[in-house]
C-alpha cells in the first residue's frame, strides 16, 4: 500500500475516532441537556413567586441577556477608562481629561509645526492651560490628550531605612 492511501486511511481512522461518541458520554449530554431546561424552568418559576406573577420563558431570557449585555458595557467602559493609566493618545473628541490635572496635550499641527505640551484643563477662557509656557494659550487647538507617566523613582527610594 502507498505511504499517500496508508496517510489518508489514517487520517479518517483519527477523525472518525475524534467524532465518536460512546453511548455513556452520549447519555450524559443529554441528561445534562435535559438539567439545563429543568433550571432554566425552576429559575422562571422561582421569580413567577417572587414577582408575584407568572412570567414567560423567553421574555425572562430577553430581560437576562439585556441585564447581560448591560453588565458588558459597564465592563467595557470600566476597561476603557482603566486604558487611561496607558499610553494611549485620546482624541478629545471622545474624551476629556478631569478638570485642573496635568496631561500631554497633542497640539493641531501647525504648518511644520508639531507640538506637545504638558497642560490642563481648565473651566475658563477657551480651557486649556499650558504648564509649559505658564499661560493659557488661544491659538492652538488640543487634538488629543494623554495621562503623564508615574514619576521616576529609583531603586534607592524604595529601601526603608
Amino acid at each position: 500500500m502507498s505511504d499517500f492511501l496508508h496517510e489518508q486511511m489514517a487520517r479518517k481512522m483519527f477523525e472518525d475516532y475524534a467524532s465518536y461518541e460512546s453511548p455513556i458520554e452520549r447519555i450524559c449530554r443529554e441528561v445534562m441537556a435535559d438539567r439545563v431546561e429543568q433550571e432554566e424552568n425552576a429559575l422562571v418559576y422561582r421569580v413567577s413567586v417572587e414577582v408575584g406573577y407568572n412570567i414567560n420563558k423567553e421574555e425572562l431570557i430577553k430581560a437576562l441577556q439585556y441585564d447581560r449585555n448591560q453588565y458588558q458595557k459597564g465592563f467595557e467602559d470600566c476597561a476603557r477608562s482603566m486604558r487611561l493609566e496607558q499610553t494611549e493618545w485620546i482624541p478629545v473628541s471622545e474624551m476629556l481629561p478631569k478638570y485642573n490635572t496635568p496631561v500631554l496635550l497633542a497640539l493641531k499641527q501647525i504648518g511644520k509645526e508639531r507640538a506637545i505640551v504638558i497642560g490642563e484643563r481648565r473651566t475658563r477662557k477657551n480651557g486649556w492651560y499650558f504648564v509649559d509656557i505658564a499661560a493659557y494659550d488661544t491659538e492652538h487647538e488640543v487634538i488629543a490628550w494623554m495621562p503623564l507617566p508615574e514619576p521616576y523613582k529609583a531603586e534607592s527610594e524604595d529601601i526603608c531605612g
